[in-house]
């Protein structure tokens, strides 16, 4: 009889110490962190470029619409902001009132669907001024916006870039026409202008909910482009001279500086803004530079035909331009020379 003797072979095995697996899992962890935090900020600044496209995109459409319709549309469920009794502007957001305003008066509607903060899923704000044909938009940025002023169309408003954390929108992103120096209103016969350097503002509610600027609601809340959403300025213009009212009048805006109402006007805009925190403003800061009468006229010209909408059409002087040159200063000399200055 044979025995088969199986030889048993000893196998050790060996397995990862514990400082190893410390080791390894610190690695991953470090790597996922990174790899997070990388798609995380890929992401914030993805939607901070879609939040540019989609403001581009209703600026876009409120100027194709004013052609047609001759005015801008009233956000929906606005509330307004008021001097007075009189409304300066209407703000709230662009919503289905808007889009349907859009589908009526341009060719293929504009807009395909409404457009949506791309991490909140809200709609975007929008102010547009009661007397005269400026808007501006505003969206919430998550990271610094590398180049401010070249993503705002018209005003240069005051740009300061800030920190910001993605995924926690903190700096405002403003684009539109609005001149930001003044806006009016007109309550019966009486037409006042003010020195109102933004109308997007961070308070409001909603409709029926109207600030009063004489009851010092905007003080704190005047949103600009690549400012902290909150406390962005502390300008309220009830608080600057004369309450922030430059120019009133029962026969409506100036449409001459004959009497000195235009040069009055630019003087008493140089006193509200003077020393406040939106002094470094382009427009602001021309403003307060302007000296002698020929450059506070110009000025006061370009003011009045192109932030207020109004109609300068003669000047004191042997001569005076034709009714088409609403933004020409007639400089009063026998060589019937003038001075052109619409730029503001």
């Amino acid at each position: 009889m044979f025995y088969s003797k199986k030889s048993s072979v000893s196998r050790k095995f060996k397995g990862f110490t514990l400082v190893e697996l410390v080791v390894v899992i610190t690695i991953l962890a470090i790597l996922g962190t990174i790899g997070f935090l990388a798609i995380g900020g890929y992401s914030s600044k993805a939607r901070d470029s879609a939040r540019v496209g989609d403001v581009a995109q209703v600026a876009k459409s409120l100027d194709l619409s004013v052609v047609t319709a001759g005015a801008y549309p009233i956000p929906d469920n606005a509330f307004a902001v008021t001097y007075s009794g009189g409304t300066v502007w209407n703000q709230w957001t662009v919503w289905t009132n808007v889009m349907q305003y859009f589908k009526g008066t341009i060719a293929g509607g504009g807009l395909n669907e409404k457009p949506l903060d791309p991490l909140k899923n809200t709609e975007y704000t929008y102010s547009t001024l009661a007397f005269g044909n400026a808007y501006q938009i505003k969206s919430e940025y998550e990271n610094d916006l590398p180049n401010p002023t070249a993503y705002y169309q018209t005003g240069n408003p005051l740009v300061q870039t800030a920190s910001a954390d993605a995924g926690n929108p903190t700096i405002a992103y403003v684009r539109g026409n609005y001149g930001g120096l003044t806006a009016r209103t007109v309550t019966g016969s009486v037409t006042y202008v003010l020195a109102v350097p933004s109308i997007v503002t961070n308070s409001g509610t909603g409709a029926g909910n109207a600030l009063k600027i004489e009851s010092n609601a905007l003080s704190g809340t005047l949103l600009f482009n690549g400012k902290p959403l909150l406390n962005a300025s502390t300008y309220n213009p009830n608080a600057r001279t004369n309450s922030g009212v430059v120019f009133t009048s029962t026969a409506g805006l100036p449409g001459s500086d004959a009497s000195g109402q235009i040069t009055a006007m630019v003087t008493a805009l140089k006193s509200a803004y003077a020393g406040s925190d939106v002094a470094s403003n382009s427009n602001v800061a021309s403003l307060l530079s302007a000296t002698g009468t020929t450059a506070v006229q110009n000025l006061g010209t370009a003011i009045v035909s192109n932030q207020l909408s109004g109609k300068v059409t003669t000047w004191g002087g042997s001569q005076s331009p034709g009714a088409s040159e609403a933004c020409v200063l007639w400089n009063g000399t026998t060589d019937g020379s003038s001075v052109d200055d619409c730029s503001l």
